[in-house]
């Protein structure tokens, strides 16, 4: 749908032009169902080394990617700057704010089903994959919080895990 592409581009546009670079991160991420922030094409261009510099990689913690799950929430408030920006009508912008956010949730949707692996963080709800079944399995989120990758058991430290692991799965790898 070009009207869909169009507002979605305008979107984008509007997160570079206001610097809120891991919203766009994000969002592309969800958009592209890709893990790693896409250095392509996508209804923009990121075309300098400049902007391109400055996205930040996906956080990476040895071999886990961690995703926010919760990325959604913002969209509302980028939305209606960028439909303010671009003279789009609150009845149309309405429309399309309903258009884009789920096709968002499509995609985050199909990016879960594609992972099934994926685990959630008890904390902040932060989606993390690992990448290789043997890596540790004590995760270690940006929210502060540590935690068991095979049950989901937390704790404020990162001894707390690696004791409960010990006692309940035998060790830290695969278990």
């Amino acid at each position: 749908d070009l009207e869909l592409e169009a507002a979605f581009g305008t979107f984008v546009e509007a997160l570079m032009d206001r610097d809120d670079i891991t919203l766009l991160r994000r969002v592309l991420m969800f958009a592209t169902g890709s893990p790693l922030l896409p250095q392509m094409k996508i209804g923009l261009v990121l075309d300098t080394e400049a902007s391109r510099a400055a996205l930040p990689a996906a956080h990476l913690c040895d071999a886990t990617i961690s995703v926010p799950k919760s990325c959604l929430s913002r969209l509302d408030i980028a939305f209606l700057d960028s439909m303010d920006a671009s003279g789009i009508t609150v009845g149309s912008g309405d429309r399309l704010k309903a258009a884009v956010t789920k096709e968002l949730d499509e995609n985050l949707n199909r990016f879960r089903i594609l992972s099934p692996n994926r685990r959630t963080c008890p904390k902040c709800g932060v989606a993390i994959e690992k990448l290789d079944d043997k890596d540790c399995n004590h995760i270690e989120c940006h929210c502060g919080i540590h935690f068991c990758y095979l049950c989901g058991y937390s704790n404020t430290s990162q001894r707390g895990v690696y004791a409960h692991m010990t006692q309940f799965h035998g060790g830290f790898g695969e278990g």
